[in-house]
């Protein structure tokens, strides 16, 4: 469907009267597309976190983080949303200045936002692994991992809050920021390879414990799913 074949109002038979729609998807405007990803991924976590603490009535460490990791991503899809009202997913031409300098404002804390929910949920993972298994050396290996997931992202905080010239490092003029790629595509690189760590360490875990294989697969699916 075309954008010229989309009413600007969307007409109802009752008594509703009439309303712009949500948002308008145009070849110079695809911001819709990163509100509708945002707000159903947090909805997915905040269904997700509830069936977890219905299923585990108490506030272990693995659920404070996840609950707070939850928290915060209501906080980041909230200013992702103010991001796309000011110009994200819109060409810098097609947005005026004053527009320009909230998007910023608002992409450079999503940036950093982003760091901490992805240290917070892998954190609440290792925390679930660590509350279950008995082996000193697999302990000791998954709190060096999760130490090391902890000053990635504070490098990665650090990076991305510095990756503009001072004292404005919020402006994301490209003209002003430097190795923005080199940032960009480090963080994911990390991020990928301890997300495929994470999904393999169940496996590992469970390898000597003393269940039937069709339940260390369950276990194993169950912690998969995140690769998804």
């Amino acid at each position: 469907m075309s954008a010229e074949s989309i009413p600007s109002t969307l007409e109802f038979d009752s008594n509703g009267g009439t309303y712009p729609p949500h948002g308008l998807i145009t070849p110079g405007d695809h911001g819709p597309f990163v509100v509708v990803t945002t707000w159903v991924k947090m909805c997915l976590m905040v269904l997700t976190l509830a069936a977890r603490l219905a299923t585990r009535r108490n506030w272990s460490r693995d659920n404070i983080t996840i609950t707070v990791a939850a928290v915060v991503s209501i906080l980041y899809s909230v200013v992702v949303h103010i991001a796309v009202n000011h110009g994200l997913g819109r060409h810098r031409a097609a947005i005026g200045n004053r527009k320009f300098y909230v998007y910023s404002r608002a992409r450079y804390a999503t940036q950093v936002l982003e760091i901490i929910i992805l240290c917070l949920s892998k954190s609440s993972l290792l925390l679930v692994f660590l509350r279950l298994t008995p082996s000193r050396p697999a302990i000791t290996a998954l709190r060096l991992f999760a130490v090391s997931i902890l000053l990635w992202g504070f490098a990665a905080s650090f990076a991305l809050l510095f990756q503009c010239d001072r004292p404005q490092t919020w402006d994301l003029t490209p003209s002003r920021c430097h190795n923005q790629d080199i940032i960009y595509y480090s963080n994911g690189v990390v991020n990928i390879l301890s997300d495929v760590v994470i999904t393999a360490l169940p496996a590992v875990l469970l390898f000597k414990v003393q269940i039937s294989r069709e339940r260390k697969l369950a276990v194993f699916g169950i912690f998969a799913v995140r690769a998804l």
